[in-house]
C-alpha cells in the first residue's frame, strides 16, 4: 500500500528523471560524449574588418605578377556602396572583431568599428558571423551543423552608428538561449564574420565589412 507522501515522491522522482535524465546512465552517457576530435585549448580569436566587395562572376581581365594569371572583374564592386571606410578628406576609419569563450561555457562577440563615412551615419549595422558548429547537443552525438549566415536583428547583436563609430557586443547564447552548455565539448568554425548594414538606402544583399586583412 503507497501513502500519498510516497505517491509525491514517486512523481517527483519521476519528473526528475524524465527532465534531466537517471543519473545512473547520465554518467555512462557523458563518457561516450565529447568524442569528435578538437585541441585542448581554443579560447578566443581576433580579425580585422575590411571592406566586403562582390563576388566576380563574369571576369573581364586577369591578375599580372605571378605566374598564374587569374581571371578578375574590374572595376570591383563594393557589396555596400553607402556605408564605407573612406571618409571626406581621405581619412579612412577601421574596424576589429573578435570572439572570445566565457566561464559559464557561452561565446561571446565584440565589434567596434571607428570613424566609418557619412554613408554610415544612424544606420544599423549588425555582427554576422558564418559558423560551423560540432556538438554533443544532438539526438546522435557528436553531430556538425552549418550556420550559413548568422545573425540577430536585436539591441544586443547591432549598433545604430554615431559620429562614425559603431559597437557590439553580443553572444551566442544571448541570441539563441541554450546553444552553449557549460562543460559541453562544442567547435566552433568561424568560416566568416562582419558588419552587415540592414536599413538606409539599398540595404547590401551581403556584408558591408567582412573580416579579413589588408596587405601588405
Amino acid at each position: 500500500m503507497t501513502t500519498a507522501l510516497g505517491s509525491k515522491t514517486v512523481t517527483v522522482a519521476a519528473v526528475v528523471i524524465a527532465l534531466l535524465g537517471n543519473p545512473l546512465t547520465r554518467s555512462a552517457q557523458a563518457l561516450s560524449s565529447g568524442s569528435h576530435d578538437e585541441p585542448k585549448r581554443a579560447k578566443s580569436v581576433k580579425a580585422a574588418l575590411i571592406t566586403a566587395y562582390e563576388p566576380c562572376t563574369s571576369p573581364n581581365t586577369v591578375t599580372q605578377g605571378s605566374s598564374l594569371p587569374i581571371p578578375a572583374c574590374s572595376p570591383p564592386a563594393r557589396s555596400d556602396p553607402e556605408c564605407g571606410f573612406q571618409g571626406p578628406f581621405f581619412v579612412a576609419g577601421y574596424a576589429k572583431a573578435s570572439g572570445v569563450t566565457t566561464p559559464i561555457g557561452d561565446f561571446r562577440l565584440s565589434y567596434v568599428a571607428k570613424n566609418l563615412n557619412p554613408g554610415c551615419e544612424g544606420r544599423k549595422l549588425c555582427a554576422v558571423a558564418e559558423v560551423r558548429v560540432t556538438t554533443d547537443q544532438c539526438q546522435m552525438k557528436p553531430c556538425t551543423f552549418d550556420l550559413p549566415e548568422w545573425f540577430v536583428d536585436s539591441v544586443t547583436g547591432c549598433c545604430i552608428v554615431a559620429g562614425g563609430q559603431c559597437r557590439v557586443s553580443t553572444s551566442i547564447n544571448s541570441e539563441m538561449l541554450g546553444a552553449l552548455l557549460k562543460g559541453e565539448k562544442t567547435g566552433i568554425e568561424i568560416l566568416g564574420c562582419g558588419l552587415k548594414r540592414l536599413d538606409g538606402p539599398n540595404p547590401p544583399a551581403g556584408l558591408t565589412f567582412s573580416c579579413g586583412v589588408l596587405a601588405p
